[in-house]
Protein backbone atom coordinates (compact mmCIF):
# COMPACT_ATOMS: atom_id res chain seq x y z
CA UNK A 1 0.00 0.00 0.00
CA UNK A 2 1.49 3.31 -1.05
CA UNK A 3 1.37 5.85 2.00
CA UNK A 4 3.11 8.61 0.79
CA UNK A 5 1.03 12.04 1.54
CA UNK A 6 2.47 14.87 -0.38
CA UNK A 7 0.36 17.74 1.59
CA UNK A 8 -2.11 17.81 4.89
CA UNK A 9 -3.85 21.28 4.19
CA UNK A 10 -6.75 22.77 6.27
CA UNK A 11 -10.30 22.41 3.85
CA UNK A 12 -13.18 24.30 4.50
CA UNK A 13 -14.73 23.26 7.97
CA UNK A 14 -18.56 23.35 6.13
CA UNK A 15 -18.62 20.18 7.66
CA UNK A 16 -18.85 21.03 11.04
CA UNK A 17 -22.00 23.14 9.77
CA UNK A 18 -23.31 19.96 9.31
CA UNK A 19 -22.90 20.12 5.14
CA UNK A 20 -20.92 16.82 3.25
CA UNK A 21 -17.99 17.93 1.71
CA UNK A 22 -17.04 17.02 -1.51
CA UNK A 23 -13.53 15.41 -1.18
CA UNK A 24 -13.28 12.04 -2.33
CA UNK A 25 -12.08 9.00 -0.10
CA UNK A 26 -8.24 8.29 -1.78
CA UNK A 27 -7.63 4.61 -2.24
CA UNK A 28 -4.09 3.77 -1.11
CA UNK A 29 -3.37 6.17 1.25
CA UNK A 30 -2.39 5.80 4.89
CA UNK A 31 -1.02 8.05 7.40
CA UNK A 32 0.40 6.54 10.72
CA UNK A 33 0.16 8.45 14.15
CA UNK A 34 2.19 7.22 17.27
CA UNK A 35 0.70 7.69 20.84
CA UNK A 36 2.16 8.01 24.19
CA UNK A 37 -0.65 5.58 25.70
CA UNK A 38 -1.92 2.60 26.69
CA UNK A 39 -4.73 0.38 25.84
CA UNK A 40 -7.43 -0.97 27.99
CA UNK A 41 -10.53 -0.31 26.35
CA UNK A 42 -12.03 0.79 23.45
CA UNK A 43 -15.69 1.98 25.03
CA UNK A 44 -14.80 5.27 24.98
CA UNK A 45 -17.41 6.34 27.44
CA UNK A 46 -15.78 3.92 30.24
CA UNK A 47 -13.41 5.33 32.76
CA UNK A 48 -9.53 3.85 32.91
CA UNK A 49 -6.68 5.53 33.11
CA UNK A 50 -5.56 9.22 31.48
CA UNK A 51 -3.51 7.36 29.17
CA UNK A 52 -5.68 4.44 28.39
CA UNK A 53 -8.85 7.35 28.07
CA UNK A 54 -6.76 9.32 26.03
CA UNK A 55 -6.09 6.60 23.39
CA UNK A 56 -10.09 5.63 23.50
CA UNK A 57 -10.73 9.73 22.43
CA UNK A 58 -8.45 9.22 19.99
CA UNK A 59 -10.27 5.94 18.44
CA UNK A 60 -13.63 6.83 18.62
CA UNK A 61 -12.31 10.49 16.82
CA UNK A 62 -12.05 8.21 13.93
CA UNK A 63 -14.90 5.83 14.55
CA UNK A 64 -17.62 7.69 16.38
CA UNK A 65 -20.26 10.47 15.86
CA UNK A 66 -23.13 12.14 18.28
CA UNK A 67 -25.57 14.52 17.70
CA UNK A 68 -22.79 17.74 18.48
CA UNK A 69 -19.27 18.22 17.41
CA UNK A 70 -16.24 20.34 17.62
CA UNK A 71 -15.47 22.93 15.72
CA UNK A 72 -11.84 24.49 14.87
CA UNK A 73 -12.67 27.04 17.62
CA UNK A 74 -13.50 24.79 20.06
CA UNK A 75 -17.13 25.25 20.00
CA UNK A 76 -19.67 22.36 20.10
CA UNK A 77 -21.58 22.84 16.79
CA UNK A 78 -25.04 20.90 15.76
CA UNK A 79 -24.12 17.66 13.87
CA UNK A 80 -27.59 17.48 11.82
CA UNK A 81 -26.13 14.50 9.61
CA UNK A 82 -26.33 11.89 12.82
CA UNK A 83 -29.28 13.23 14.37
CA UNK A 84 -31.22 16.75 16.09
CA UNK A 85 -31.79 17.35 19.55
CA UNK A 86 -34.80 19.72 20.15
CA UNK A 87 -36.34 20.93 23.73
CA UNK A 88 -40.20 20.19 23.78
CA UNK A 89 -41.06 21.64 26.73
CA UNK A 90 -38.89 23.67 29.22
CA UNK A 91 -41.06 23.30 32.41
CA UNK A 92 -39.98 21.08 32.97
CA UNK A 93 -37.34 20.60 30.43
CA UNK A 94 -38.17 18.03 27.98
CA UNK A 95 -35.77 16.94 25.33
CA UNK A 96 -36.04 14.67 22.43
CA UNK A 97 -32.92 13.11 21.41
CA UNK A 98 -33.43 11.75 17.79
CA UNK A 99 -31.18 9.43 15.27
CA UNK A 100 -30.99 10.95 11.37
CA UNK A 101 -33.06 8.70 9.21
CA UNK A 102 -30.98 5.99 7.49
CA UNK A 103 -28.14 6.35 10.12
CA UNK A 104 -26.54 2.99 10.63
CA UNK A 105 -23.45 1.20 12.33
CA UNK A 106 -20.54 -0.32 10.21
CA UNK A 107 -22.51 -3.83 10.06
CA UNK A 108 -25.37 -2.47 9.10
CA UNK A 109 -27.36 -2.15 11.68
CA UNK A 110 -29.78 0.94 12.28
CA UNK A 111 -28.85 3.54 14.49
CA UNK A 112 -31.77 3.98 16.96
CA UNK A 113 -33.37 4.15 20.20
CA UNK A 114 -31.94 1.33 21.69
CA UNK A 115 -28.34 2.38 21.65
CA UNK A 116 -29.92 5.43 23.18
CA UNK A 117 -31.24 3.70 25.48
CA UNK A 118 -28.25 2.12 26.57
CA UNK A 119 -26.24 5.05 26.98
CA UNK A 120 -28.89 6.15 28.98
CA UNK A 121 -28.71 3.84 31.43
CA UNK A 122 -24.76 3.83 31.26
CA UNK A 123 -24.86 7.25 32.50
CA UNK A 124 -27.51 7.37 34.93
CA UNK A 125 -26.36 3.98 36.42
CA UNK A 126 -29.66 2.56 36.05
CA UNK A 127 -31.27 0.86 38.76
CA UNK A 128 -28.16 1.59 40.79
CA UNK A 129 -25.62 -0.67 38.33
CA UNK A 130 -22.52 1.29 37.59
CA UNK A 131 -21.35 0.56 34.28
CA UNK A 132 -18.07 2.79 34.79
CA UNK A 133 -19.79 5.35 31.89
CA UNK A 134 -17.44 8.86 32.57
CA UNK A 135 -20.79 10.38 31.72
CA UNK A 136 -21.91 9.32 35.61
CA UNK A 137 -22.81 12.14 37.01
CA UNK A 138 -23.66 14.75 34.34
CA UNK A 139 -26.92 16.18 34.03
CA UNK A 140 -28.93 12.90 33.14
CA UNK A 141 -28.75 11.83 36.73
CA UNK A 142 -32.00 14.45 36.69
CA UNK A 143 -33.27 12.55 33.88
CA UNK A 144 -35.87 10.22 33.43
CA UNK A 145 -37.62 8.37 30.26
CA UNK A 146 -40.88 9.90 28.98
CA UNK A 147 -41.31 8.01 25.71
CA UNK A 148 -39.15 5.96 23.39
CA UNK A 149 -39.41 5.93 19.72
CA UNK A 150 -37.89 4.12 16.86
CA UNK A 151 -35.17 6.22 16.14
CA UNK A 152 -35.41 8.56 19.04
CA UNK A 153 -35.57 8.66 23.27
CA UNK A 154 -36.87 11.70 24.97
CA UNK A 155 -36.14 12.52 28.30
CA UNK A 156 -37.90 14.47 30.93
CA UNK A 157 -35.50 16.72 33.51
CA UNK A 158 -36.30 17.25 37.11
CA UNK A 159 -33.85 20.61 37.05
CA UNK A 160 -32.58 22.63 34.80
CA UNK A 161 -29.48 21.56 33.37
CA UNK A 162 -27.15 23.56 31.59
CA UNK A 163 -25.08 20.25 29.00
CA UNK A 164 -28.53 18.98 27.68
CA UNK A 165 -27.46 19.00 24.19
CA UNK A 166 -24.47 16.53 24.82
CA UNK A 167 -25.75 14.48 27.65
CA UNK A 168 -27.05 12.08 25.43
CA UNK A 169 -24.51 9.95 23.22
CA UNK A 170 -24.51 7.01 21.05
CA UNK A 171 -21.03 5.49 20.64
CA UNK A 172 -21.42 1.95 21.51
CA UNK A 173 -23.81 -0.48 19.57
CA UNK A 174 -26.81 -2.04 21.61
CA UNK A 175 -27.02 -5.10 19.53
CA UNK A 176 -23.41 -5.87 20.31
CA UNK A 177 -23.37 -5.35 23.42
CA UNK A 178 -26.86 -7.04 24.41
CA UNK A 179 -25.43 -9.81 22.38
CA UNK A 180 -22.14 -10.43 24.64
CA UNK A 181 -24.81 -9.97 27.50
CA UNK A 182 -27.55 -12.28 26.25
CA UNK A 183 -25.71 -15.01 24.95
CA UNK A 184 -25.36 -14.46 21.19
CA UNK A 185 -28.81 -12.94 21.01
CA UNK A 186 -30.10 -11.58 17.51
CA UNK A 187 -29.62 -7.67 16.99
CA UNK A 188 -33.51 -7.28 16.92
CA UNK A 189 -34.03 -9.05 19.61
CA UNK A 190 -31.19 -7.84 21.78
CA UNK A 191 -32.26 -4.41 20.99
CA UNK A 192 -35.44 -5.15 21.99
CA UNK A 193 -34.05 -6.57 25.35
CA UNK A 194 -32.20 -3.72 25.99
CA UNK A 195 -35.50 -1.06 25.66
CA UNK A 196 -37.16 -3.28 27.93
CA UNK A 197 -34.62 -3.61 30.32
CA UNK A 198 -34.44 0.38 29.94
CA UNK A 199 -38.55 0.60 30.40
CA UNK A 200 -38.88 -1.99 33.65
CA UNK A 201 -35.89 -0.57 35.23
CA UNK A 202 -34.89 -4.83 35.63
CA UNK A 203 -31.57 -4.46 37.59
CA UNK A 204 -30.42 -8.31 36.76
CA UNK A 205 -30.70 -7.31 33.04
CA UNK A 206 -29.12 -4.07 33.49
CA UNK A 207 -26.50 -5.76 35.27
CA UNK A 208 -25.94 -8.21 32.41
CA UNK A 209 -25.63 -5.00 29.90
CA UNK A 210 -23.58 -3.32 32.52
CA UNK A 211 -21.11 -6.24 32.30
CA UNK A 212 -20.78 -6.38 28.47
CA UNK A 213 -20.56 -2.94 28.10
CA UNK A 214 -16.70 -3.22 29.45
CA UNK A 215 -15.83 -6.88 28.98
CA UNK A 216 -16.78 -6.48 25.01
CA UNK A 217 -14.12 -3.66 24.40
CA UNK A 218 -11.89 -4.55 27.04
CA UNK A 219 -8.54 -4.88 24.72
CA UNK A 220 -6.94 -6.94 27.70
CA UNK A 221 -8.78 -9.97 26.56
CA UNK A 222 -9.99 -9.01 23.37
CA UNK A 223 -9.03 -11.63 20.58
CA UNK A 224 -9.93 -10.22 16.60
CA UNK A 225 -13.47 -10.71 17.54
CA UNK A 226 -14.74 -8.00 14.87
CA UNK A 227 -18.66 -7.78 16.14
CA UNK A 228 -16.41 -5.51 18.82
CA UNK A 229 -15.11 -3.16 15.93
CA UNK A 230 -18.42 -2.38 15.08
CA UNK A 231 -18.70 1.78 14.31
CA UNK A 232 -20.79 4.82 13.67
CA UNK A 233 -18.37 6.54 12.36
CA UNK A 234 -15.85 7.35 9.13
CA UNK A 235 -13.97 3.97 10.03
CA UNK A 236 -13.80 1.16 11.54
CA UNK A 237 -11.41 -0.82 13.37
CA UNK A 238 -9.81 -3.96 11.34
CA UNK A 239 -6.98 -4.84 13.25
CA UNK A 240 -5.37 -4.97 17.04
CA UNK A 241 -2.48 -5.65 18.56
CA UNK A 242 -2.79 -4.72 22.32
CA UNK A 243 -0.65 -2.41 23.52
CA UNK A 244 0.80 -2.19 19.91
CA UNK A 245 -1.20 -0.89 17.56
CA UNK A 246 -5.16 -0.16 15.91
CA UNK A 247 -5.73 -0.16 12.30
CA UNK A 248 -8.54 1.52 11.07
CA UNK A 249 -9.94 1.69 7.74
CA UNK A 250 -12.35 3.98 6.02
CA UNK A 251 -16.43 2.97 5.55
CA UNK A 252 -17.56 2.51 2.08
CA UNK A 253 -21.02 2.80 3.46
CA UNK A 254 -20.67 5.76 5.92
CA UNK A 255 -23.49 7.97 5.60
CA UNK A 256 -22.31 11.55 7.47
CA UNK A 257 -20.79 14.79 6.99
CA UNK A 258 -17.10 13.96 8.26
CA UNK A 259 -16.52 12.24 4.76
CA UNK A 260 -12.74 10.12 5.05
CA UNK A 261 -9.86 11.23 2.55
CA UNK A 262 -7.47 8.87 3.87
CA UNK A 263 -8.27 5.18 3.38
CA UNK A 264 -6.24 3.43 6.65
CA UNK A 265 -4.87 5.20 9.79
CA UNK A 266 -2.65 3.39 11.99
CA UNK A 267 -2.49 4.52 15.40
CA UNK A 268 0.69 3.15 17.03
CA UNK A 269 1.82 2.95 20.84
CA UNK A 270 4.51 3.72 22.40
CA UNK A 271 6.48 4.21 25.66
CA UNK A 272 7.60 7.30 24.99
CA UNK A 273 7.99 9.75 22.19
CA UNK A 274 11.24 9.67 22.03
CA UNK A 275 11.02 5.93 20.29
CA UNK A 276 8.09 7.63 18.25
CA UNK A 277 10.76 10.71 17.04
CA UNK A 278 13.13 7.52 16.24
CA UNK A 279 10.33 6.55 13.75
CA UNK A 280 9.42 9.54 12.24
CA UNK A 281 13.12 9.92 11.37
CA UNK A 282 13.09 6.73 9.33
CA UNK A 283 9.67 7.16 7.38
CA UNK A 284 8.00 4.39 9.98
CA UNK A 285 5.69 7.60 11.59
CA UNK A 286 3.93 10.41 10.50
CA UNK A 287 2.21 12.35 13.15
CA UNK A 288 3.18 12.46 16.62
CA UNK A 289 0.85 13.21 19.86
CA UNK A 290 3.24 13.86 22.02
CA UNK A 291 3.50 13.46 25.69
CA UNK A 292 6.29 14.36 28.41
CA UNK A 293 7.52 11.53 30.63
CA UNK A 294 10.53 10.78 32.66
CA UNK A 295 13.38 13.53 32.15
CA UNK A 296 12.11 13.72 28.75
CA UNK A 297 10.06 17.70 28.40
CA UNK A 298 8.79 19.07 25.26
CA UNK A 299 11.34 21.32 24.73
CA UNK A 300 13.55 18.72 24.10
CA UNK A 301 11.23 16.95 21.73
CA UNK A 302 11.17 20.41 19.84
CA UNK A 303 14.67 20.69 20.00
CA UNK A 304 15.03 17.21 18.31
CA UNK A 305 12.52 18.17 15.51
CA UNK A 306 13.92 21.05 14.42
CA UNK A 307 17.26 18.87 14.02
CA UNK A 308 15.51 16.48 11.31
CA UNK A 309 15.58 17.93 7.75
CA UNK A 310 15.57 16.02 3.97
CA UNK A 311 12.02 13.80 3.90
CA UNK A 312 11.82 13.53 8.04
CA UNK A 313 11.89 17.62 8.03
CA UNK A 314 9.72 17.66 10.97
CA UNK A 315 6.88 20.80 12.01
CA UNK A 316 5.40 20.87 15.82
CA UNK A 317 2.18 22.77 17.14
CA UNK A 318 2.55 23.35 20.89
CA UNK A 319 -1.08 24.37 22.02
CA UNK A 320 -2.51 25.32 25.64
CA UNK A 321 -4.91 22.51 26.39
CA UNK A 322 -8.74 22.77 27.86
CA UNK A 323 -7.20 21.44 31.45
CA UNK A 324 -5.11 22.77 33.83
CA UNK A 325 -2.80 21.16 36.52
CA UNK A 326 -4.60 21.45 39.67
CA UNK A 327 -4.47 20.92 43.56
CA UNK A 328 -7.55 19.89 44.86
CA UNK A 329 -9.07 18.38 47.92
CA UNK A 330 -11.50 15.44 48.64
CA UNK A 331 -14.12 16.20 50.31
CA UNK A 332 -15.22 13.16 50.90
CA UNK A 333 -15.59 10.95 53.67
CA UNK A 334 -12.38 10.03 56.14
CA UNK A 335 -10.25 12.87 54.07
CA UNK A 336 -8.44 15.42 56.33
CA UNK A 337 -9.98 18.31 54.26
CA UNK A 338 -13.58 16.97 55.52
CA UNK A 339 -16.21 19.02 57.46
CA UNK A 340 -17.52 15.66 58.44
CA UNK A 341 -13.64 14.44 59.77
CA UNK A 342 -13.63 16.81 62.70
CA UNK A 343 -17.16 16.76 64.47
CA UNK A 344 -17.95 19.48 66.62
CA UNK A 345 -14.75 21.78 65.24
CA UNK A 346 -17.29 22.63 62.33
CA UNK A 347 -14.74 25.04 60.85
CA UNK A 348 -11.64 22.96 61.35
CA UNK A 349 -11.70 21.56 58.04
CA UNK A 350 -12.25 24.64 56.21
CA UNK A 351 -9.13 26.42 58.08
CA UNK A 352 -6.77 23.25 56.87
CA UNK A 353 -7.93 23.86 53.34
CA UNK A 354 -7.37 27.34 53.40
CA UNK A 355 -3.67 26.36 55.42
CA UNK A 356 -3.04 23.97 52.31
CA UNK A 357 -4.05 26.36 49.34
CA UNK A 358 -1.37 29.21 51.12
CA UNK A 359 1.33 26.30 51.22
CA UNK A 360 1.03 25.87 47.67
CA UNK A 361 4.35 27.48 45.90
CA UNK A 362 1.99 28.74 42.89
CA UNK A 363 4.45 31.19 41.21
CA UNK A 364 7.75 28.96 41.31
CA UNK A 365 5.72 25.89 40.37
CA UNK A 366 4.51 27.90 37.36
CA UNK A 367 8.03 29.53 37.07
CA UNK A 368 10.13 26.06 36.73
CA UNK A 369 7.16 24.75 34.31
CA UNK A 370 8.43 27.67 32.14
CA UNK A 371 11.92 26.91 32.10
CA UNK A 372 11.63 24.32 29.64
CA UNK A 373 8.13 25.08 28.02
CA UNK A 374 6.36 27.95 28.75
CA UNK A 375 3.35 27.72 30.47
CA UNK A 376 0.12 29.81 30.89
CA UNK A 377 -0.88 30.04 34.57
CA UNK A 378 -4.22 29.86 35.53
CA UNK A 379 -5.66 31.32 38.42
CA UNK A 380 -9.25 30.32 37.02
CA UNK A 381 -11.03 27.18 38.07
CA UNK A 382 -13.45 27.39 35.28
CA UNK A 383 -11.88 29.29 32.08
CA UNK A 384 -9.13 29.08 30.31
CA UNK A 385 -6.39 32.18 30.32
CA UNK A 386 -7.52 33.18 26.54
CA UNK A 387 -11.02 33.46 27.44
CA UNK A 388 -13.28 36.47 26.57
CA UNK A 389 -14.35 36.48 30.16
CA UNK A 390 -10.81 35.03 31.68
CA UNK A 391 -9.62 38.62 33.52
CA UNK A 392 -12.81 39.79 34.59
CA UNK A 393 -13.26 36.09 36.33
CA UNK A 394 -10.02 35.93 37.82
CA UNK A 395 -9.80 40.24 39.27
CA UNK A 396 -13.02 39.16 41.54
CA UNK A 397 -12.44 35.06 42.40
CA UNK A 398 -10.40 35.72 45.10
CA UNK A 399 -7.11 33.71 43.68
CA UNK A 400 -5.21 36.72 44.28
CA UNK A 401 -4.63 35.94 47.47
CA UNK A 402 -2.95 31.95 46.48
CA UNK A 403 -0.64 33.56 43.82
CA UNK A 404 2.50 33.29 46.49
CA UNK A 405 3.62 30.90 48.87
CA UNK A 406 2.24 31.93 53.09
CA UNK A 407 3.81 29.14 54.80
CA UNK A 408 3.72 31.21 58.21
CA UNK A 409 -0.22 32.06 57.19
CA UNK A 410 -0.37 28.46 56.41
CA UNK A 411 1.39 27.59 59.94
CA UNK A 412 -0.85 29.56 61.92
CA UNK A 413 -4.41 28.82 60.48
CA UNK A 414 -2.96 25.01 60.91
CA UNK A 415 -2.67 26.14 64.46
CA UNK A 416 -5.94 27.66 64.62
CA UNK A 417 -7.97 25.33 63.52
CA UNK A 418 -7.44 23.18 66.59
CA UNK A 419 -6.27 19.93 64.88
CA UNK A 420 -3.55 18.43 65.96
CA UNK A 421 -0.38 19.30 63.95
CA UNK A 422 1.59 17.67 61.93
CA UNK A 423 -1.93 16.62 59.71
CA UNK A 424 -1.26 13.72 57.96
CA UNK A 425 -2.17 14.17 54.07
CA UNK A 426 -2.38 11.17 51.65
CA UNK A 427 -0.95 13.05 48.25
CA UNK A 428 -2.40 10.74 44.61
CA UNK A 429 -1.21 11.68 41.62
CA UNK A 430 0.83 10.01 38.36
CA UNK A 431 3.70 8.62 38.93
CA UNK A 432 4.59 8.74 35.17
CA UNK A 433 3.43 11.95 34.71
CA UNK A 434 6.65 14.48 35.09
CA UNK A 435 4.71 17.31 35.54
CA UNK A 436 2.58 15.98 38.95
CA UNK A 437 5.87 14.48 40.17
CA UNK A 438 7.72 17.84 40.47
CA UNK A 439 4.65 19.73 42.08
CA UNK A 440 4.32 17.15 44.68
CA UNK A 441 7.93 17.92 45.50
CA UNK A 442 7.30 21.69 45.23
CA UNK A 443 4.55 21.40 47.78
CA UNK A 444 6.78 19.59 49.89
CA UNK A 445 9.25 21.32 50.31
CA UNK A 446 7.75 23.58 53.41
CA UNK A 447 4.71 21.57 54.48
CA UNK A 448 6.20 20.48 57.51
CA UNK A 449 7.24 24.02 58.35
CA UNK A 450 3.17 24.97 57.49
CA UNK A 451 2.26 21.87 60.25
CA UNK A 452 1.52 19.14 57.24
CA UNK A 453 2.83 15.27 56.60
CA UNK A 454 2.65 14.66 53.17
CA UNK A 455 2.16 11.07 52.44
CA UNK A 456 3.24 9.74 48.50
CA UNK A 457 0.30 7.77 47.13
CA UNK A 458 1.15 8.17 44.02
CA UNK A 459 0.98 5.39 41.28
CA UNK A 460 1.15 4.74 37.34
CA UNK A 461 -3.27 4.24 37.75
CA UNK A 462 -4.23 6.62 40.45
CA UNK A 463 -7.87 6.77 39.45
CA UNK A 464 -8.20 3.53 41.61
CA UNK A 465 -7.19 5.56 44.89
CA UNK A 466 -9.24 8.93 43.84
CA UNK A 467 -12.85 7.00 42.98
CA UNK A 468 -12.53 4.85 46.29
CA UNK A 469 -11.75 8.01 47.98
CA UNK A 470 -8.36 7.07 49.82
CA UNK A 471 -6.56 10.65 49.22
CA UNK A 472 -6.80 13.86 50.75
CA UNK A 473 -5.21 16.19 48.09
CA UNK A 474 -5.02 15.42 44.55
CA UNK A 475 -2.05 16.72 42.08
CA UNK A 476 -3.12 16.78 38.44
CA UNK A 477 -4.46 17.88 35.34
CA UNK A 478 -8.55 18.25 35.37
CA UNK A 479 -11.04 19.94 32.82
CA UNK A 480 -11.57 23.90 32.69
CA UNK A 481 -15.43 23.59 32.81
CA UNK A 482 -15.93 27.25 31.08
CA UNK A 483 -15.16 25.59 27.76
CA UNK A 484 -17.30 24.67 25.08
CA UNK A 485 -18.95 21.41 25.67
CA UNK A 486 -17.48 20.50 29.25
CA UNK A 487 -20.05 19.52 32.00
CA UNK A 488 -20.04 22.25 34.23
CA UNK A 489 -22.29 20.15 36.36
CA UNK A 490 -19.36 18.30 37.58
CA UNK A 491 -17.86 20.58 39.96
CA UNK A 492 -20.12 18.88 42.34
CA UNK A 493 -21.05 15.44 43.59
CA UNK A 494 -17.67 14.76 41.37
CA UNK A 495 -16.29 11.47 42.48
CA UNK A 496 -12.94 12.66 42.49
CA UNK A 497 -13.40 15.67 45.02
CA UNK A 498 -16.82 14.38 46.32
CA UNK A 499 -17.83 18.52 46.36
CA UNK A 500 -21.13 19.52 47.65
CA UNK A 501 -21.93 23.41 48.40
CA UNK A 502 -24.98 24.85 48.71
CA UNK A 503 -24.61 28.18 46.49
CA UNK A 504 -22.90 26.50 44.22
CA UNK A 505 -25.46 24.32 43.33
CA UNK A 506 -27.98 27.30 42.88
CA UNK A 507 -25.89 29.00 40.76
CA UNK A 508 -25.39 25.67 38.64
CA UNK A 509 -29.26 25.79 38.47
CA UNK A 510 -28.89 29.48 37.48
CA UNK A 511 -26.49 28.82 34.57
CA UNK A 512 -28.47 25.87 32.84
CA UNK A 513 -31.59 28.70 32.99
CA UNK A 514 -29.66 31.24 31.48
CA UNK A 515 -29.76 31.59 28.13
CA UNK A 516 -27.81 34.59 27.10
CA UNK A 517 -24.09 33.87 27.36
CA UNK A 518 -23.23 37.19 28.89
CA UNK A 519 -25.48 35.92 31.92
CA UNK A 520 -23.82 32.37 32.14
CA UNK A 521 -20.72 33.66 32.24
CA UNK A 522 -21.60 36.32 35.10
CA UNK A 523 -22.73 33.10 36.77
CA UNK A 524 -20.02 31.05 36.18
CA UNK A 525 -17.87 34.27 37.91
CA UNK A 526 -19.23 33.77 41.19
CA UNK A 527 -19.08 30.02 40.84
CA UNK A 528 -15.51 31.17 40.65
CA UNK A 529 -14.94 33.11 43.22
CA UNK A 530 -17.01 30.35 45.69
CA UNK A 531 -14.95 27.84 44.74
CA UNK A 532 -11.65 29.60 46.10
CA UNK A 533 -14.17 31.04 49.42
CA UNK A 534 -14.85 27.29 50.18
CA UNK A 535 -11.01 25.36 49.72
CA UNK A 536 -11.78 23.82 46.23
CA UNK A 537 -8.26 24.29 45.40
CA UNK A 538 -5.68 25.91 43.88
CA UNK A 539 -5.19 25.75 39.55
CA UNK A 540 -1.66 26.03 38.49
CA UNK A 541 -1.31 26.15 35.12
CA UNK A 542 -3.19 25.22 31.11
CA UNK A 543 -1.66 21.99 30.56
CA UNK A 544 -0.06 22.54 27.15
CA UNK A 545 -0.08 19.67 24.25
CA UNK A 546 2.40 19.04 21.63
CA UNK A 547 1.61 17.61 17.77
CA UNK A 548 4.56 16.43 15.78
CA UNK A 549 4.18 16.03 12.10
CA UNK A 550 6.33 15.90 8.88
CA UNK A 551 7.04 19.03 7.20
CA UNK A 552 5.59 17.24 3.70
CA UNK A 553 2.42 17.88 5.11
CA UNK A 554 2.41 20.99 4.83
CA UNK A 555 -0.23 23.04 7.15
CA UNK A 556 -1.59 20.45 9.23
CA UNK A 557 -5.37 21.90 11.05
CA UNK A 558 -4.34 20.83 14.73
CA UNK A 559 -7.29 19.99 17.18
CA UNK A 560 -8.61 23.62 18.84
CA UNK A 561 -6.40 22.54 22.20
CA UNK A 562 -3.69 20.53 20.48
CA UNK A 563 -5.15 17.37 22.66
CA UNK A 564 -5.89 15.13 19.30
CA UNK A 565 -3.81 13.23 16.46
CA UNK A 566 -7.23 12.20 14.96
CA UNK A 567 -9.61 15.26 15.09
CA UNK A 568 -9.73 16.75 11.57
CA UNK A 569 -9.41 13.50 9.82
CA UNK A 570 -12.08 14.88 7.32
CA UNK A 571 -9.73 18.31 6.46
CA UNK A 572 -6.82 15.88 5.41
CA UNK A 573 -5.48 16.42 1.48
CA UNK A 574 -3.54 12.92 0.55
CA UNK A 575 -2.16 11.65 -2.43
CA UNK A 576 -1.34 7.75 -3.71
CA UNK A 577 1.66 8.97 -6.10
Amino acid sequence: MKRFLVALIALSTLALAGCSTSVQLVRGTAINIAETATMISLNPDVVTTPSAQHLADEVANLTSEGFYAQDSSGNMVANPGFGIVKVDSTSPLTVTYEIALGRKWSDGQPIDSADLALSFMAAKSLGGVHFYSRRAGNDLQYASVKSVGLRSLTLTFSQPVANWQTALTASTPAHVVAAAAFNGIAASTGKAAVIAALQGVDSAKISELAGAYLSVYDTRGLEMNKSSFVSNGAYSITGLVANKEINLKARTNYQGDFAPVTETVNLKLYGDSMQALNDMNTGKVDIIAAAESGLLKYSDLIGMVQSLSGTTKANTSLRNGATADMVLFNFGAGSAFADSTYGSKKTAAAMLRQAFMNLVPKARIVQNASASTKVNATDSFIYPSNSDYYDSSVGSNGSAGYLLQDVQKASTLVTESGVRAPVDVRVVFDSTNPRSVAQFKAVGLRAASAGFNLIDSSSKAPDSALFAGNFDVFIGPRSLVGVSGAAVSTLVNDRVTRYSDALVTSLLNDYASASKPLDQAKILEKIDARLYASGYGVPLFQVPNLIMYLAKFGSLQVSPFGDSATWGYWTWSVSSN
